[in-house]
């Protein structure tokens, strides 16, 4: 059971280890997908709308889930949190209940609203489908069908490697629901290259954030990039007890900027469709003294010419559109590095952060 095996009293070191495996973690997801396969295929053969329905990180992972399935499927799909499903789910369904697939994301199986969003599932007859990193917990006693994802389980009690675990988890799902099996070969490939490099990604992250002092951080992203900035913003803020917000980049210039000053880092993940605009905002936040990190993957540097203080260029051989599905998965483990940091420069245990707890309960 989850009590059991999580203590809640892990040292600073856990989540950076828990962080740096994930490259290993995303190649057993690969293959449980790919035993559990025909079987997942068999469930959405259908013209089903798709509900995503979590809390927390497993929130952001319904955000990043919907992006893709719509994007690689043309159907239907919605990200809800699980208590605003639980209260106000006949807003959202407009067909018969049993005409859906609801899948309920939980890194515990255990937590409190997203197991009575399930229940409310069960009495409008809707078929239920719940990811999770523990074969006992009680959602999986609860739902129709159960994908378990044991290699995602963490001792932290900031969630790492759960959430890209199951993001890598979904992407294999609708890639192969597409019939794009060989971006799973791409997912994979790029994760070893990254991992290579990855404690010279850490130094990086260590030398911007203690070159200044950061009071807050701001994480830009639109299209598949939105969920990976709530998802980075939310690593920062437990991690380190830090503010930190997350906005689609241009909305952000709508009145959110006002309150920031030459202590606080935006940080950009550029979009294919929107990177023009993208980069004239930041050149806009660097005339009011706003610090920008710009994280992107073989771009046109010089396109980016100043629009930014700081620049991290991942260099992953993905280029055609749909890779940024794959991108944004690279792009949460930079929040979770700058969290990471943070806090250690806060003298704070990002393994641990106050007022929260391993499973989250009513």
């Amino acid at each position: 059971m989850v009590d059991e095996k999580i203590n809640g009293q892990e040292n600073e070191k856990t989540i950076f280890n828990e962080i740096q495996s994930q490259d290993k973690v995303w190649l057993s997801v690969v293959s449980s997908f790919l035993k559990l396969k025909k079987e997942l295929i068999k469930i959405f053969d259908n013209d089903y709308p798709v509900y995503f329905i979590g809390s927390g990180s497993s929130y952001h992972a319904a955000i990043i889930a919907e992006f893709a399935f719509k994007e690689l499927l043309d159907r239907k799909a919605f990200s809800i949190p699980s208590s605003e499903f639980l209260f106000y789910h006949k807003s959202y369904l407009k067909n018969k209940p049993t005409e859906n697939i609801f899948i309920l994301i939980s890194r515990t199986g255990q937590t409190s609203d997203t197991l009575l969003a399930v229940d409310e599932i069960a009495k409008i007859g809707g078929y239920s489908v719940s990811l999770t990193s523990f074969p006992d917990s009680e959602i999986t006693q609860k739902c129709n069908y159960s994908v378990i994802l044991e290699h995602c389980q963490e001792k932290s009690i900031t969630s790492t490697r759960a959430v890209t675990g199951f993001t890598a988890f979904f992407l294999c799902l609708f890639f192969s629901m597409a019939e794009r099996h060989e971006l799973i070969s791409k997912l994979t490939n790029a994760g070893e290259v990254f991992f290579s490099k990855f404690n010279h990604y850490s130094d990086l992250v260590y030398s911007i954030v203690n070159k200044e002092n950061f009071n807050r951080y701001i994480f830009l992203g639109h299209g598949p990039y939105y969920g990976a900035a709530r998802e980075a913003a939310l690593k920062v803020k437990e991690m380190s007890i830090t503010n930190t917000e997350f906005w689609q980049t241009l909305e952000f210039r709508h009145g959110h900027n006002t309150t920031l000053d030459n202590n606080s880092l935006a940080v950009l993940f550029p979009s294919n469709a929107g990177i023009d605009y993208e980069i004239k905002t930041c050149r806009e936040l660097r005339g009011i003294g706003i610090k920008i990190l710009i994280i992107c993957n073989s771009q046109d540097l010089n396109k980016l010419e100043g629009s930014y203080d700081y620049l991290i260029d991942m260099g992953l051989d993905l280029s055609e559109p749909v890779s940024e599905l794959i991108l944004q998965i690279f792009f949460q483990i930079f929040g979770q590095l700058i969290g990471y940091h943070q806090a250690l420069k806060k003298g704070i245990n990002p393994s641990n952060p106050r007022y929260l707890n391993y499973v989250i309960t009513i």
